[in-house]
């Protein structure tokens, strides 16, 4: 039935059509045609941004199927990078950066004409790589480079690429699973389930977050959060370990207690959390680092809060019966000593522990548990018991780690400094702490100066203050605001007598991906010897990359609704005047006025000018109908856009309609008399055949 209505809606139309044909005057069909012409003109004008916003999410990338980023129009900065890095832009702009009303527009503007960010980008290869960039040129210029707005826009898709908080499309360890909720991924090699950006992930240990937060302000914080030290933990430690520590901060957050806020704002708390493998070393770490201040072995005092140690007594106790932590058989665990045990003993008075107690609740797996093993064996843990105390005998000097930042006295007397301490101090303890040779021989104390309390870069405003527009103080100083005299009006440069600058043209549009703004160059030099007249000429200017496809129908669009537009108008203006010459005798014609005869030249000449229009139009259609063929080898990329497709089926379909209407009104409907004009034969004749022979 569904079949038969449609046949009998087709047959409808087409006597409705066929009606139309028989009885439309001329009037009637300009004024059809001109409406049609209109409509095709909007919708051809509409296309142009659903093609263009096809072909930008179409990837330059060979690998991709692209065309690759070497044939691109433009010089696209992050075509040949990792796609973490890629994909993190896009976000962020998706987010933050893609209307003027978005926070991070201005900032990804601005950013894209500073050539010190640009020419990072270029050093870089990871999102990663970029911050250590910018901070090193931070240093290197006292502050002056790159600019604010790059390091607030960069900022923002380092952080996108590297911390679920913000997303969880890219960031995460290979464990985890990632989501496509912006849907970056649809032409990526990877999963929609992939963390694309795992490796970036990985490699930011926590020395490296300190140094980026400092230098990226406010808007970083999460760096130093839960959040960081979590993958950190995952990436680096054991199950045991990372879990119950984890755990235990992530049960303090969700009760709002604010105990986890307090755990992060303490360095030295988080510095022994990230150099220890298991949470009894956490405790002989910490007494390890207060005894070198008691033992005139450093100048700095080591005095963590008491609130991270009663988190760490809490996190201990949770070790003996977590099913992460198989204390039998895991050799982190079993490398426990008695001396190790005492020390979390005599940290934690209030928790109850005993030697017997937790030996008994491991399942006496470390080989000192042997003594308490009793001939019932019970499983009792909490019991009063007195606490031993740990004695370090010759600790050898501290020696720094490379890539980790020392502990920090906390607001001691020695002005809150970092106190030295690392990795090679823990290997010292009895092997290591967690198994390996005994301990090494002490070294002598060379007194040290004390390090730089903070990173070394001058930090910018944060990005939720200032966007990275005002000018930035020098790190430690406040802004100096002073009111000033107005200057007087600047001399105009005298420029008689002087050369004119040599000019090139300007070079390729550079921009991070294809489809947002950057910036073109172009050389401005001055004759040798010579003085040029001022001022100088800009040597670059703003642009926008085009998407790096093969399809370039841009132009070719505007110039197809343009026409439009044209026949449409023409068509109106052609129904407006025959419908005013239409009721004209032959008494009018006998005296006509400049207004009737101007009137007649345009009803005579301008049909002409829109029939050849209409061979333009016809010239289109081919274009397209070329592109969006498969195979034709013409416009490989044009065939996959359903709506150029859709457009060229509409144009084309609309051509041959009108075509025919013209054909038959031709035949079928004569020109007013005086509009007659003579056909002589000739050359010329014979050219204005196939013009006059579509339309009246």
């Amino acid at each position: 039935m569904k079949g038969l209505k449609f046949v009998q809606r087709i047959c409808l139309l087409s006597v409705r059509f066929t009606k139309f044909l028989l009885t439309a005057n001329i009037e009637q069909f300009f004024l059809y045609n001109g409406i049609l012409y209109m409509i095709l003109g909007v919708i051809t004008w509409v296309t142009i941004g659903n093609v263009r916003a096809f072909l930008c999410n179409i990837p330059a990338q060979v690998s991709l199927e692209g065309i690759g980023c070497a044939n691109c129009a433009d010089n696209l900065l992050l075509c040949g990078k990792r796609e973490c890095w890629r994909q993190a832009v896009n976000l962020t702009i998706q987010k933050d950066a893609l209307t003027p009303d978005n926070f991070y527009f201005q900032a990804r503007v601005e950013s894209a004409l500073d050539i010190d960010c640009n020419g990072i980008m270029v050093s870089s290869d990871s999102t990663l790589g970029l911050m250590s960039g910018m901070m090193d040129k931070r240093s290197a210029t006292g502050g002056s480079a790159p600019t604010a707005a790059c390091s607030s826009f960069n900022c923002k898709v380092f952080l996108n690429s590297v911390l679920r908080t913000e997303n969880t499309d890219l960031p995460g360890l290979s464990t985890d699973t990632c989501t496509n909720t912006y849907g970056l991924k649809f032409a990526s090699i990877n999963e929609p389930s992939d963390c694309i950006c795992a490796p970036e992930v990985t490699a930011l240990n926590l020395g490296l977050s300190t140094q980026i937060a400092e230098f990226c302000g406010n808007m970083a914080n999460g760096l130093l959060g839960m959040e960081m030290y979590a993958q950190n933990l995952r990436k680096s430690k054991d199950q045991c370990y990372a879990n119950s520590v984890i755990g235990h901060f992530e049960a303090s957050m969700a009760s709002g207690d604010g105990q986890a806020s307090n755990f992060f704002a303490q360095r030295n708390c988080t510095y022994l959390t990230q150099q220890v493998y298991t949470v009894f070393e956490w405790f002989t770490l910490k007494e390890h680092e207060e005894t070198l201040y008691v033992n005139g072995l450093t100048p700095f005092r080591f005095n963590p809060a008491s609130t991270c140690v009663l988190d760490f007594c809490d996190i201990f106790n949770t070790t003996l019966y977590s099913p992460s932590c198989n204390w039998p058989s895991e050799a982190n665990l079993l490398s426990m000593t008695e001396a190790d045990l005492n020390v979390v003993i005599s940290n934690c008075p209030s928790k109850g522990f005993t030697a017997q107690g937790v030996c008994a609740a491991i399942s006496y797996g470390p080989s000192f548990c042997a003594q308490y093993v009793p001939a019932v064996v019970t499983t009792t843990v909490a019991g009063a018991g007195g606490a031993s105390s740990r004695r370090l005998q010759e600790l050898p000097a501290p020696v720094h780690g490379a890539g980790i930042p020392g502990p920090c006295s906390d607001g001691d007397e020695d002005g809150g400094h970092c106190s030295p301490g690392s990795a090679d101090v823990m290997r010292a303890l009895h092997g290591g702490l967690t198994g390996g040779p005994d301990a090494l021989h002490p070294l002598p104390y060379h007194p040290r100066a004390a390090p730089l309390p903070r990173s070394p870069w001058p930090r910018p405003f944060a990005a939720d203050q200032a966007q990275g527009r005002r000018a930035l103080a020098p790190a430690g100083q406040p802004e100096a605001r002073q009111l000033q005299a107005a200057a007087p009006a600047p001399t105009p440069p005298n420029n008689d007598g002087l050369e004119d600058w040599t000019l090139s043209g300007y070079g390729r549009c550079q921009c991070l991906q294809q489809c947002v703004e950057g910036v073109q160059f172009r050389s401005v030099s001055c004759p040798s010897g010579m003085r040029c007249k001022e001022p100088k000429p800009a040597t670059s200017q703003p642009c926008i990359c085009g998407p790096c496809t093969d399809c370039h129908v841009d132009l070719v669009l505007r110039g197809m609704a343009c026409t439009y537009w044209f026949q449409g108008v023409s068509c109106l203006l052609l129904c407006a005047a025959y419908y005013s010459v239409s009721s004209l005798t032959e008494d009018d014609m006998s005296d006509m006025r400049c207004v009737t005869k101007l009137l007649g030249c345009f009803c005579k000449a301008w049909p002409i000018l829109v029939r050849i229009v209409v061979y333009v139009t016809l010239m289109f259609v081919a274009f397209f109908a070329m592109a969006v063929i498969p195979g034709t080898g013409f416009m490989n990329d044009c065939h996959s856009s359903d709506a150029l497709v859709l457009l060229t089926i509409c144009t084309g379909v609309c051509f041959i309609l009108q075509l025919t209407l013209g054909i038959i009104m031709k035949r079928k409907k004569t020109m007013p008399p005086w509009l007659y004009n003579s056909v002589k034969s000739g050359w010329a004749t014979l050219i204005m055949v196939p013009i006059r022979a579509i339309g009246p």
